[in-house]
């Protein structure tokens, strides 16, 4: 990166006004390194004052590097321009687009995790659409739905079906073998001989969630394959959200019956506590930055969203 920094200094010593310094597409030394994710290099040159007027500078069509790091799904450099406040993220293209509307534009129904973090970041920076945005008909969500049979959707539901009826059948085996097993004489026998215990309780709480939750989910995927596309996508979503919540039910119900068993070795239990709770929190980062930060009605929970994933974006520059 260094590198790239020399060679910026000597073109700058070489063109004062690097306006004049375009390639066949009349695009700027910034607008190329947008263009192909150098992130490191465009703060650099932010930070350059020579480079400060080519920051909104516009190519033959009417892009800025900021319209170019949302075309080719540079979420890393385009959260980097976005912070930046001398970029006008309203400014549009030749075909009345600002950055905002080409990544609505081009995103997939199933999107990739790139496309859904480039289209947060704009979100998140509050990005504004374009005054006299264009039509855009044959790029609708509800076109682009139609471009997907429903054998695509199928293909999906049925991993989730068989995901869910694996969920239950865990947490149905483990409602019967219970931790610390039964009592077999006197006046409670038959009840769990740890009824008492919170752990025990927490364990019941949890795992019910996730069984019932699992159950809601395979049933619906089952049902909805007798319907439409429209209903196919709609029980897609609310089964990922039930297969979520099932899947860290049953995480939390295990991490309980495991302290439950091992109590009296106080070192095991707080080290299994705790190795519990990260992957936990892994398991809920990975759905939430996942699902939630695109479609979110509400700005704040974007937000938030969007910063937990922003931690793990340099790989995605």
């Amino acid at each position: 990166m260094k590198g790239h920094n020399y060679i910026v200094e000597c073109m700058l010593k070489q063109w004062p006004d690097l306006r004049e310094f375009l390639n066949r597409e009349g695009q700027t030394v910034l607008h190329f390194a947008a263009k192909s994710g150098k992130q490191k290099l465009v703060k650099s040159m932010l930070k350059m004052g020579k480079l400060s007027m080519l920051v909104n500078e516009k190519d033959n069509k009417g892009n800025t590097p900021l319209h170019l790091a949302t075309i080719h799904w540079h979420p890393n450099t385009l959260s980097t321009l976005v912070r930046d406040k001398r970029v006008d993220m309203s400014v549009m293209n030749d075909e009345g687009l600002t950055a905002l509307d080409i990544a609505e534009k081009y995103m997939d129904t199933v999107a990739s995790f790139r496309k859904l973090l480039t289209l947060a970041a704009l979100r998140t920076a509050k990005a504004p659409k374009g005054q006299h945005r264009p039509a855009i008909g044959g790029n609708s969500q509800s076109n682009r739905r139609r471009g997907f049979t429903v054998k695509f959707y199928r293909e999906r539901i049925n991993t989730l079906v068989l995901l869910g009826a694996l969920i239950t059948t865990v947490t149905f085996a483990a409602g019967f073998t219970m931790p610390g097993g039964y009592n077999n004489e006197g006046p409670s026998k038959g009840m769990a001989t740890m009824l008492t215990k919170v752990g025990f309780q927490l364990f019941l709480i949890c795992n019910t969630i996730a069984m019932y939750s699992s159950i809601i989910a395979t049933v619906t995927l089952i049902l909805a394959q007798f319907g439409d596309i429209d209903l196919l996508v709609a029980a897609l979503r609310m089964s990922l959200l039930l297969l979520a919540i099932a899947l860290t039910m049953m995480a939390m119900a295990i991490a309980a019956a495991v302290d439950l068993v091992v109590s009296k070795l106080k070192w095991l239990a707080y080290t299994l506590l705790v190795t519990s709770f990260v992957f936990l929190q892994c398991i809920l980062a990975v759905f939430v930055t996942l699902q939630v930060p695109v479609w979110s009605k509400f700005p704040f929970v974007r937000d938030i969203c969007y910063y937990l994933s922003s931690s793990g974006m340099g790989y995605w520059a």
